[in-house]
């Protein structure tokens, strides 16, 4: 549903000519393995999971900041071996070549046509940030398997709070989607946030050595949470200004809940008017929505992730669906859909219309975003100007769907409707 950092056709094209200068082993068989990322210092280390050896030259890294090829120069990988390559600033100096509060990298050779391996991490995508505060701490992958789309990120990757770089990886893998999870997020003065967590089990949880991380901090819980019981936690350390998205660890490093509240990396729009409004981020109905969330859309926001009045140690109330309207002053736009219900094969046209308060720039963006009653983004497409045409996937099964209708430009969002579909048979 993201678009892919690849590379150009033509910068592809230039780097296979160099590629051919060099002998082609088996570069499928590298692995990005660990990742730290730090204000001074970044580092992946690769893994080399084949039989045999792998020039360094033969591979690249792209990232937000542009590529970096090759990775290293006369230097090959040993089979078996995880080596630690120090990654250079980007241009203009000074720049990391990861983005810290979120990014997606591709490990790639450009003799091949795929990506070789591919990881999305902070408020790019659902694997989690590594933690500032934490000095020992990288993000490492919990699996052997080879991942070119990314789509695997969120199980294939965790937190180690003490990592293993230049060795193999002990971090344990995560467990989304256990009996505690986080319910309601309440957004407080000077970049603190209440915390709130569920119990959903019919156990009581002791909190003892639990942990809540942000790419900035991390802190360590206690207490305990009785059966459908409720725990709201001041959490001042997280510094909730650099990312938005918290982790839910168990004493035994087992990531289980995860939910961002970005409305796109680095854009805060939404949470800054929470936060403005004394509202707050609560699933609705109590634990319900995706675990493995990295900003709102793919956290259940506006299904199962919902703004509401406050309510910690309580169950959360909600606000309610339907269209709602947040556009600019002065303007008037309605949306337009039809037809609904949709049948299959169909093709759903969705406009807003009426006085849009100025001028429509060629800036000026519809994202819409489609969810099932779970919460859950099951697609997105974007365009210019005031008009989208969707057509569903046909692997979409016929029933109610969410969507979500977003305008903005390059100041950020303008305005946002909500709204039921039905997919007919």
């Amino acid at each position: 549903m993201r678009e892919s950092l690849s590379f150009s056709t033509a910068f592809r094209l230039t780097l296979l000519a160099l590629a051919g200068l060099f002998p082609a082993p088996t570069p499928a068989a590298v692995l990005m393995n660990e990742l730290k990322v730090e204000d001074t210092q970044q580092v992946l280390e690769l893994r080399n999971t084949g039989p045999d050896r792998v020039p360094l030259d033969l591979l690249g890294l792209q990232t937000s900041a542009g590529t970096l090829f090759p990775l290293a120069v006369g230097d090959t990988l040993e089979p078996g071996e995880h080596r630690v390559i120090p990654l250079p600033d980007a241009v203009p100096a000074g720049t990391g070549r990861v983005r810290r509060r979120g990014d997606v990298l591709e490990l790639f050779d450009p003799a091949l046509e795929s990506v070789l391996d591919r990881v999305d991490f902070g408020d790019t995508g659902p694997a989690p940030a590594d933690i500032l505060a934490q000095v020992p701490s990288t993000i490492a992958r919990v699996t052997s398997t080879p991942d070119p789309s990314g789509a695997n990120s969120a199980n294939g990757w965790t937190v180690d709070f003490v990592g293993t770089l230049g060795a193999a990886n002990d971090a344990a893998a995560p467990a989304l989607g256990g009996d505690v999870v986080i319910n309601e997020i309440i957004p407080a003065a000077g970049n603190a946030v209440v915390i709130e967590l569920l119990n959903r089990g019919v156990a009581p949880i002791d909190l003892l050595g639990w942990s809540l991380t942000t790419a900035q901090c991390h802190v360590t819980l206690a207490g305990s949470l009785p059966p459908g019981g409720f725990h709201a936690f001041l959490v001042t350390p997280l510094i909730f200004d650099f990312n938005l998205t918290v982790y839910l660890l168990t004493p035994a490093a087992v990531r289980v809940d995860q939910m961002g509240l970005s409305d796109a990396p680095e854009d805060q729009t939404t949470y800054q008017q929470v936060l403005a409004d004394g509202n707050s981020f609560q699933r609705f109905p109590d634990g319900n929505g995706p675990n493995n969330g990295y900003d709102l859309p793919s956290s259940g926001y506006p299904v199962s992730l919902q703004i509401g009045a406050p309510s910690p140690g309580g169950g959360n109330t909600g606000s309610g669906l339907g269209i709602a309207t947040s556009e600019a002053p002065g303007a008037a736009l309605r949306l337009e859909l039809g037809p609904n219900p949709l049948g299959a094969g169909g093709r759903l046209a969705l406009a807003l219309t009426g006085d849009a308060g100025g001028a429509i720039t060629a800036n000026t963006r519809l994202t819409l975003r489609v969810y099932d009653l779970q919460g859950r983004l099951v697609d997105r497409i974007a365009g210019p100007g005031l008009a989208l045409d969707w057509s569903p996937a046909r692997s979409l099964a016929p029933g109610v769907y969410f969507l979500r209708l977003e305008r903005r430009d390059l100041a950020g969002a303008l305005g946002s409707w909500q709204t039921k579909l039905t997919l007919a048979p």
